[in-house]
This record gives structure tokens, C-alpha cells and sequence, in this order.
């Protein structure tokens, strides 16, 4: 998992010593079921050392983590001190001491987890995220993620067919167990795209890749928008693009984010962008790491649901009891209702509470239909009120 969208969720390059992990194979398939929360996040049930607890599945994760708070509630225990990076830059951490996860009828010990403070992603999402399972907690097993029935299986990777009626792409295992799908914008040539589960967005395109294609040549409109994560905060450029193509399926009309190359944190040799739930959330997806594939069986509405856009433009983070606006959109209602950069939301169709409270109504307001007008006062009283549309 990685950067936080406004109003969405994050994605973060981890470079950490790799986690050593022990686990058991499943005996058999079992469906655990999962809430995918805000349409963007897979919540399964699990235990931290016989702890019951949530956690989200993130592929894009090399390692697992912890939130520090429930780290020092389910008895964790502080080990060496090191550094996370992310798209805003470095944070520290440290890696956790006698750790054992489970969940449904899989059995995980886990001897280096990193411990790290994600009250920010917590109040942006609204809910908390005690822990975060990665990507190598799951490489010598068979995971089937079937969004469109919420639903995860974990099984035996020994005795594995797929006998399925989908598509059978191959992938290629980046460093430390990592997958990327080849897709392509528009016909263009296919680059490799990091499958995270962990990200809400549909995809984000590295600045390097989007130079090489031309991707923004005579392209309109376009906006701006702010993601964060570990270290920070960073811009991106929003577009749509007319097709993107994965594992043999075409997706019309899709938003995608180039995010600012700040410092070239971006330019990774192994891929170019990142494949997120907005995508990925439209089919059964079964990772076999041992062949190097997956399986992808699209669900009824992958064709026609539309995308999720910010309707909105306003991206603001809780502050106490209000919001404060971090962005506004160009082009977007926020910007045309007033709205600027430093002002705060005082309240939400005639709502006040918690700023946590205010950005989970704001974040479930920004996506109803186009043409819903929302009532927003600022700090001062007055009426700034949105007209929902698209922008981009």
C-alpha cells in the first residue's frame, strides 16, 4: 500500500530489509469474505498474536506493517530502528518483534514487520488500519481475490489448475516478490504496471513513461490533484484516456494520474506505473507467483461502470473540528464556488463533528451522481456550495 488519495487512499515503495516469513499452506480452499471498503479497500478479518483485528490485503506492499498504536496494544515489541520511503519522501520506523498473524485457515509468522504511524491514512479514509499484510506473506501460495462476490480464498499452490473461463496473463516478479502486468494506453506500447491491490486509484502513469508517450501532447482538459503517503505529500496531473488495455480487456474512458517526479523517486527499471483497485476491483483475480501469472475473470459490470472521479475538486485533510483545503482543482466546482488553498471547511450539508467525520461525508459526497448540488460552508459562514460535474 502506498499513497493516500484525496478523498481515497496511498501507496508507498518500500526500501526495507526483506520481511522473513514462515507460513503454513492452506490444506484446502476457503472463502473468507472481505469488506471492500469505500469501493476501494480489501478489510479482512485476522489475529496479531491472538488479537482479533482487521487488516487490508496489499500486493503492492514488500513487507507487512503495523500501526504503532496497535502494536504496543497487542503486545508488539519495538526492534531495530529504519527508514520507509514514499512518494513524498522518507519516514522512520522500526521492525517489530514477536509477531504472528492469522487469518481464516491461514497461519502466518512473521519475524520482521515494520511498525509505523499511520494516523494520517486514518484520518483520511475515516477508519483505522491496524494492519497492512504484504505481498510476501503471500508468494508461496495460490491467492484468489474474487472482487465481484468479496470474497479471498487462499490454497495449496502444489495441486493448483486453473480450469476457469478468463485469461491467463503472465507477469513479471519485480524485487522482493512484487508482480507487474503489461498494459497499454490507447494502442501505445505496452509498459509494466506494479498490481496493487493497496491503491484506490485505477492507475498511475510514471512521469518518465508519460514523456516517452506523449501522453499529454494536445490532451484536454486536464487538472491537478495531491496524493500523499509516507514522507509526504505530492502533486499529479488527472487526465482520461480514450482506452487502457490489461490482460486482453479494454476499458474505455478511464482516469489516470501522472504524478510530479520529485527528486526522481519515480524512475524504477522494473515498471513504469501502478494498477490499482479501480481497475483491478472489475475482475476475479487469481495470482499464481509460482508460474508467474494471473488470472483475470472480468465481473458483469467491468465494461460499464463508470469510473470514480472526484466530482468535487476539493481536497482537504481534518484539522480538528473542520477541514483544511490543501487543493483546489483547476477547472473543477470547488474552484468555481470559491474555494481556495488554506480555507477550511466548517461543515457538510449542514453537518459539523469531527474533521475525521467531515472528510468520510465529504469523501462519500464527492461521488454521487453529476449535477448533485453539495452545501459546504467555510470557517466564516458562508455558503460555497458545489455543483457536481466532471472536469477532466
Amino acid at each position: 500500500m502506498k499513497r493516500l488519495i484525496f478523498p481515497a487512499l496511498l501507496i508507498l515503495f518500500i526500501f526495507a530489509s526483506p520481511t522473513v516469513l514462515a507460513s503454513q499452506q492452506p490444506a484446502q480452499q476457503k472463502w473468507i469474505s472481505f469488506d471492500f471498503y469505500d469501493d476501494q479497500y480489501i478489510f479482512i478479518r485476522g489475529t496479531i498474536n491472538g488479537n482479533e483485528t482487521d487488516m487490508i490485503v496489499d500486493t503492492g506492499a514488500e513487507i507487512s506493517f503495523i500501526d504503532k498504536t496497535f502494536a504496543k496494544r497487542f503486545g508488539v515489541r519495538k526492534g531495530r530502528k529504519f527508514k520507509v520511503g514514499g512518494f513524498g519522501g522518507k519516514a522512520k520506523s522500526y521492525m517489530a518483534k514477536n509477531i504472528k498473524v492469522a487469518s481464516g485457515n491461514v497461519s502466518i509468522q512473521a519475524t520482521k514487520v515494520a511498525i509505523v504511524d499511520m494516523s494520517s491514512f486514518t484520518a483520511v479514509i475515516g477508519r483505522p488500519m491496524p494492519f497492512i499484510l504484504g505481498i510476501e506473506s503471500f508468494m508461496h501460495m495460490i491467492v484468489d481475490i474474487d472482487y465481484p462476490n468479496r470474497r479471498i480464498a487462499f490454497r495449496s499452490a502444489g495441486d493448483f489448475n486453473y480450469d476457469g473461463s478468463g485469461h491467463t496473463v503472465k507477469v513479471r516478479q519485480l524485487k522482493k516478490g512484487r508482480l507487474a502486468v503489461a498494459a497499454s494506453i490507447e494502442g501505445r506500447e505496452p509498459a509494466w504496471y506494479l498490481i496493487d491491490t493497496g491503491s484506490a486509484f485505477t492507475a498511475d502513469v510514471f512521469p518518465s513513461l508519460a514523456r516517452r508517450q506523449h501522453l499529454l501532447d494536445d490532451r484536454a482538459p486536464t487538472s491537478e490533484w495531491v496524493s500523499g503517503g509516507i514522507g509526504g505529500l505530492i502533486k499529479e496531473i488527472k487526465v482520461s484516456v480514450e482506452s487502457f488495455s490489461v490482460g486482453g480487456f479494454e476499458l474505455k474512458d478511464m482516469p489516470i494520474a501522472i504524478p510530479a517526479d520529485s527528486g526522481a523517486k519515480l524512475t524504477r527499471d522494473d515498471f513504469e506505473g501502478i494498477l490499482g483497485g479501480g481497475v483491478l476491483s472489475r475482475f476475479r483475480i487469481i495470482f499464481d507467483f509460482g508460474r508467474g501469472q494471473i488470472h483475470l475473470e472480468p465481473g458483469p459490470d467491468w465494461q460499464t461502470r463508470e469510473f470514480y472521479r472526484s466530482l468535487a475538486g476539493l481536497a482537504a485533510l481534518p484539522q480538528g473540528k473542520r477541514l483544511k483545503v490543501i487543493l483546489v482543482a483547476p477547472g473543477s466546482p470547488a474552484e468555481q464556488a470559491g474555494w481556495q488553498k488554506g480555507m477550511f471547511v466548517a461543515s457538510v450539508e449542514g453537518h459539523s463533528g469531527t474533521g475525521i467525520e467531515l472528510s468520510t461525508r465529504l469523501r462519500k459526497l464527492s461521488r454521487a451522481a453529476k449535477g448533485t448540488r453539495v452545501v459546504l460552508l467555510d470557517q466564516n459562514g458562508v455558503d460555497r456550495s458545489v455543483v457536481l460535474a466532471r472536469y477532466y
